[in-house]
């Protein structure tokens, strides 16, 4: 579902705290994603959950090695390749069911669109639903990638690829609900009430609250709508010197809003005591504050990128040199909306 989880089991590469789908590798930040051995980096995350639907597979190179790439980080660099159309025609139905009624299902088809095979096509589309791992984590999610190659010759290629998603996801952080009658305690001789409760303000995972006080709250759950159309020109001009051109265009905006713990109210009146507690000694549950927030983030950019690929010999060492370029323009508009809500909610 994420890149996070298609990385977890591969050594030394994590994701980055509050961004689920940038990395770490070998606890350095690696900032640049690439996509087809093109950077494709926003500039930031969105704090969405991006689809990999439309992803073959996921190469990673640990270490100064990313300098191959052409543009060297400390940590790494991450490198999507995205599926291809082919030549045989193939349609296929996939379909995921798992814990918290979370679901997706997908249809891929591809094939030729002419008889000689010079164009093919493949579209994907994909649906998700349901929660995912924790309650308030939420989808309503669908996805289209189409894609075209033209088979201009022998020595040239193009390909243009789009991708379209729109709907929910969920975001890059989530804070659980505590269950804070493990953190009560009695002192004094009067039995009086001491909690050790965070300060206000304070935001910390711990256990959750078990179903016996269900409650619905609108966490961090993004509405997204990204969209991308990326030109790919390959020329191979003679047998030792070829080339590559790309042109990307991106747009994404998302809405996010969700609640945060802002801190408890003040005073003994916080806390929710059974009504055959005459003594309070024991609390069940207890009232708190809630800020809401909203953040609006607005993100385009366009991206001009290219390298040329020289193989030759000197003597009988084969060499090769590559010399790429970008330039890209990028727009960010965020803005951010609080409103604190003094009604007390109940855990």
């Amino acid at each position: 579902p994420s890149l996070g989880e298609a990385v977890a089991l591969m050594p030394n590469v994590t994701t980055r705290a509050g961004a689920p789908d940038q990395l770490q590798v070998r606890s350095i930040d690696v900032f640049s994603v690439f996509r087809n051995s093109f950077r494709y980096s926003t500039g930031t995350s969105l704090n969405y959950r991006k689809d990999l639907t439309n992803i073959d597979r996921i190469e990673i190179i640990k270490g100064l090695g990313s300098a191959t790439t052409g543009r060297g980080e400390a940590g790494g660099v991450v490198n999507m390749i995205t599926k291809k159309p082919r030549a045989i025609r193939a349609t296929s139905v996939r379909g995921v069911i798992d814990d918290y009624g979370y679901y997706k299902t997908e249809l891929d088809t591809t094939g030729p669109v002419t008889r000689n095979g010079k164009i093919l096509y493949r579209a994907i589309v994909a649906y998700t639903g349901g929660e995912i791992y924790s309650p308030n984590e939420e989808y309503d999610l669908i996805n289209f990638y189409p894609s075209f190659e033209f088979r201009l010759g022998e020595r040239t290629n193009l390909l243009i690829e789009g991708s379209l998603q729109s709907g929910q996801t969920p975001s890059a952080t989530l804070f659980e609900i505590g269950d804070f009658r493990k953190q009560f305690k009695r002192a004094g001789s009067n039995n009086a009430i001491v909690s050790n409760l965070p300060n206000v303000g304070a935001l910390q995972k711990i256990d959750t609250l078990d179903l016996r006080h269900p409650v619905t709250l609108p966490w961090i759950d993004p509405d997204a709508q990204v969209y991308d159309v990326t030109a790919t020109l390959n020329q191979k001009f003679t047998d030792w010197f070829s080339t590559r051109q790309a042109v990307l265009g991106y747009k994404g905006q998302v809405d996010r809003e969700f609640v945060r713990l802002s801190g408890q109210l003040s005073g003994e009146s916080g806390w929710i005591f059974p009504p055959n507690d005459a003594a309070r000694l024991n609390p069940t549950d207890f009232v708190y504050a809630l800020l809401f927030e909203t953040n609006e983030t607005d993100l385009d950019f366009i991206s001009y990128q290219g390298d040329f690929l020289a193989e030759y010999k000197t003597g009988a060492i084969a060499n090769q040199t590559l010399v790429g370029y970008e330039y890209t323009t990028r727009s960010i508009f965020s803005r951010t909306r609080r409103v604190t809500d003094n009604r007390g909610y109940r855990v």
